[in-house]
């Protein structure tokens, strides 16, 4: 028997590569088979020798016979079963099923491969069985089962073969795992992969080019990525891919604009790996990320740093730096230029008559009719409140005189306000280069001595004259009076109160300083602050307003009111090395927490000294102190210095907020500041709410606080907290 199977044995590996089904004739073949070896002569006559060869066999051997049992196990088949002959035999008559059939139905026959063999007469090849062996152990076995016949044709026999073939499946599904693994990461995340060849042209595309671009993979296959990139970046992106071919490197982070199938076009990240030489890959692997939106935010801030939100005229900051670079373009060309200053007289009169919505409306009229006097490529600029500056890129003094003329002629037809007709003037102040400063900076300033002298002498328009150098006599009698009034008490402190978007409650307010001139009246900063900063007097000026402040704040305190104070540093406080040390010492003298108070400061005074503000600024913050960024959006407004800075809040220049129920632009704006700073985990808080239409739609943006005159004026200590019972009054009413 064990001749005869060793025979057949090798009978099958001769066949093995032939169909794996067996024909209707295979009897008849077979019968001719076994009796022409039966004839042959042998060269194995021992019955142990046979044995020893099927018992080294590599492949496990089992024999069955016409009634299924198993009658022969040969060494290898019990090293992969896990036991002996007898013990084989006994588990295969108690075991109920194998683990699956190829189709992961369960077998509930045993030997189901043996019966099917008897019963058909035909082999069954390379069946892929789960097993559980007797040592308990899950394994993967690929059978063969082949008839044995008698001279008469009749199956006698059943013989199954099998390899362990478990590591091999473990392998395959591990691989299969892999690539579903892979597959969920490129066709289902936010990123989107591409394997092109070294001409560009795609080899692969993920399905997420179907979700974010909008195109078919399998139409994109063997087209050039190249044929998707925006003309005004092909070269540079080009470039880039042909300097990492060329050194072999992997390719370098670029950005660059891909057309969608729409015909919109897509600001993407793409990072290539060049893989050209892995055979696996054979490609350079793109993976491109979409910041279409961080790219228009990033437009958005960058405009707001370099144009007035109200007017869009370039702000001071986008004025200085195009002065300073026509400064250096006009020297060569020893080309000659002009600088005008000019403010709106009485403007202030407008605004408390009329509201700041109608001054600003006021404001946008006079900027409208700059720019059709002094048409590009001349500059007209806004560079704060009703101050604009006019840069004419090739004048002299006649040139300078006859537009200050033109303004002048422009500005007779009143403006309408609220439907009142509003007849304005203006204060103008001039400037040449290179006569009367060789630099940007000298330019601009004796441009605004010039405007304080028309103001002084109650004219119209006054080119710069050297004289204009020393101090007036007003000024230098209001910096002698400004160091009595800290000492004398003439300072007062108002208060604006800041809303709780969230809650509808007064949690904080804004202090802010007056000077009760005994002569003048009351005057507001913008008529003292600038003096005292070029004095010295800034210093004794600033703790005089954080004690009354924080005293005020303490008050409040004991008085049931947990009520936060909010005070503006400018940016001399900020080389005050002893500032952190005397904000802590007011604060433990009144026994205020650190928290109560916060320091506002504008953006321009953040970047004045940016080491020395940060240092000072972290000693600062360390004691607990809340530090926001005031006028946000007109100054730097940039993402570099923001993630550096110590800071705790945002606070939205008034200019934005009080267009957004009529400017779309303004509303974006808005919403991508607060979206930005609650990104960053900062507060936001929006100033220049003037109605109720505007305290509703920053609400639905989750903006965090507001001020502004719809809620109050700043008014004295005192008025604050009537005004604040009275609100607390209606609000239990309601």
């Amino acid at each position: 028997m064990v001749e005869q199977l060793i025979n057949h044995l090798s009978f099958t590996e001769r066949d093995a590569t032939q169909d794996l089904a067996i024909s209707k004739s295979a009897p008849d073949r077979m019968r001719e088979k076994v009796a022409a070896r039966e004839t042959a002569p042998s060269q194995v006559t021992s019955k142990a020798h046979w044995q020893l060869i099927f018992d080294t066999i590599a492949s496990g051997v089992l024999v069955f016979n016409a009634e299924c049992q198993l009658i022969e196990a040969n060494g290898a088949a019990q090293r992969i079963m896990g036991g002996s002959f007898s013990s084989i035999r006994q588990y295969l008559l108690q075991k109920q099923n194998i683990v699956s059939r190829p189709d992961g139905t369960p077998i509930k026959k045993e030997n189901w491969l043996v019966s099917e063999v008897f019963r058909t007469g035909q082999a069954r090849r390379n069946v892929l069985e789960g097993f559980t062996c007797l040592d308990g152990q899950q394994r993967w076995l690929q059978i063969d089962a082949i008839p044995i016949y008698a001279p008469d044709g009749t199956i006698t026999h059943a013989v199954t073969t099998f390899v362990d073939v478990t590591e091999r499946v473990e392998a395959e599904r591990a691989i299969q795992t892999s690539e579903t693994r892979f597959r969920a990461l490129t066709e289902q995340s936010n990123d989107f992969t591409a394997i092109v060849d070294a001409e560009g042209r795609f080899q692969y595309v993920s399905s997420s080019y179907r979700r974010i671009l909008g195109y078919e993979p399998e139409a994109l296959i063997g087209s050039s990525i190249f044929n998707l990139v925006h003309s005004d970046d092909l070269l540079r992106t080009l470039a880039i891919f042909m300097e990492s071919l060329q050194a072999n490197l992997p390719l370098a982070k670029t950005e660059c604009r891909i057309r969608h199938a729409s015909g919109s076009w897509l600001t993407v990240e793409a990072v290539g790996y060049n893989s050209l030489s892995d055979p696996a890959i054979n490609g350079v692997v793109l993976t491109s990320h979409d910041i279409t939106e961080r790219v228009k935010m990033e437009e958005t801030l960058r405009y707001q740093t370099q144009y007035d939100g109200l007017t869009s005229l370039p702000n001071g900051t986008r004025f200085n730096e195009v002065l300073e670079d026509e400064v250096v373009a006009a020297q060569p060309e020893q080309r000659t230029m002009g600088v005008l200053v000019l403010d709106i007289n009485r403007f202030k009169d407008v605004n408390d008559t009329f509201g700041h919505h109608h001054g600003d409306l006021l404001l946008k009229d006079v900027a409208d009719r700059l720019q059709r006097i002094v048409p590009a490529p001349d500059i007209v600029a806004r560079l704060s409140g009703d101050e604009f500056a006019i840069l004419l890129l090739s004048a002299d003094e006649t040139k300078v005189q006859a537009v200050a003329s033109l303004i002048q002629s422009a500005l007779e037809e009143p403006c309408i306000v609220d439907g009142y007709p509003v007849h304005i003037d203006v204060s103008m102040g001039g400037s040449l280069y290179p006569a009367q400063a060789g630099d940007a900076v000298t330019l601009l300033r004796r441009a605004d001595m010039a405007l304080y002298k028309v103001k002084q002498a109650h004219e119209s328009y006054v080119l710069f004259e050297s004289a204009f150098e020393q101090y007036s006599p007003h000024r230098l009698t209001l910096i002698a009076e400004l160091h009595h009034a800290i000492a004398s008490g003439e300072l007062r402190l108002f208060y604006q109160p800041k809303l709780d978007l969230q809650t509808r409650a007064v949690c904080g307010v804004e202090a802010l300083v007056r000077w009760q001139h005994p002569s003048h009246g009351l005057m507001p900063p913008d008529q003292f602050i600038p003096l005292a900063e070029q004095t010295g007097l800034i210093k004794p000026l600033t703790k005089w307003v954080l004690e009354e402040a924080i005293r005020q704040c303490r008050e409040w305190q004991c008085a049931g009111r947990k009520l936060s104070v909010a005070v503006n540093l400018s940016a001399c406080n900020l080389r005050d090395i002893t500032l952190p040390e005397t904000i802590a010492a007011l604060l433990e003298h009144y026994h205020v927490p650190a928290r109560l108070l916060c320091i506002e400061l504008t953006e321009s005074v953040m970047i004045t000294n940016m080491q020395r503000s940060l240092d000072i600024l972290a000693r600062i913050f360390a004691q607990g102190v809340y530090i926001s960024i005031d006028d946000f959006g007109t100054g730097y407004s940039s993402l570099a210095y923001l993630k550096h800075l110590p800071i705790d809040e945002l606070k939205i220049d008034r200019s934005f907020v009080q267009q957004m129920n009529t400017s779309q632009a303004d509303a974006t704006i808005v919403r991508s500041t607060v979206n930005l700073a609650h990104s960053l985990g900062l507060r936001v808080v929006a100033e220049g709410v003037e109605d109720l239409a505007t305290l509703e739609l920053l609400t639905a943006i989750h903006c965090n606080l507001a001020q502004g005159y719809y809620l109050s004026r700043p008014i004295p200590a005192r008025e604050f907290v009537q005004w604040l019972d009275a609100r607390e009054e209606a609000t239990v009413r309601e």
